[in-house]
């Protein structure tokens, strides 16, 4: 059991794409390393994060979209645009789905920092949302 535990985990940080999940009263609960990368952030400042609490999500509309997808149980995306990792915005294509485990329900925010490829490509960053 030990050991299909330290592979889940070591598989949970080798995914390229950031995951942080979320109790639904907005308390961070996990992240991995991706979500470390891409939002700048320390793996403590994340964890003491409430997305419930944080003006940036309101401002970029993933507040919005995770109260969607905790009301209603159904995925949402939204492309914000945010200061992450150093850089004055970073282009993020984020996802949000619902799952429970334990009996509890949880909100999974999947980040995908598409800035970075968009930039090798030589294209601009546009403005909005999806």
């Amino acid at each position: 059991m030990r050991r299909l535990l330290e592979y889940a985990r070591d598989l949970f940080d080798a995914v390229p794409v950031g995951i942080v999940a979320y109790d639904v009263s907005g308390e961070c609960v996990s992240a991995n390393r991706a979500a470390v990368r891409i939002l700048g952030r320390s793996f403590e400042q994340i964890l003491t994060q409430n997305f419930r609490k944080d003006e940036g999500w309101a401002a970029s509309g993933l507040l919005g979209r995770a109260e969607e997808t905790i009301s209603t149980g159904q995925g949402r995306h939204v492309r914000a645009y945010l200061p992450t990792a150093g850089r004055r915005r970073s282009s993020l294509d984020c996802r949000f789905e619902s799952f429970v485990s334990g009996g509890r329900h949880y909100l999974l925010y999947l980040i995908d920092d598409t800035s970075i490829a968009r930039c090798r490509l030589g294209c601009e960053l546009d403005d909005g949302y999806d």
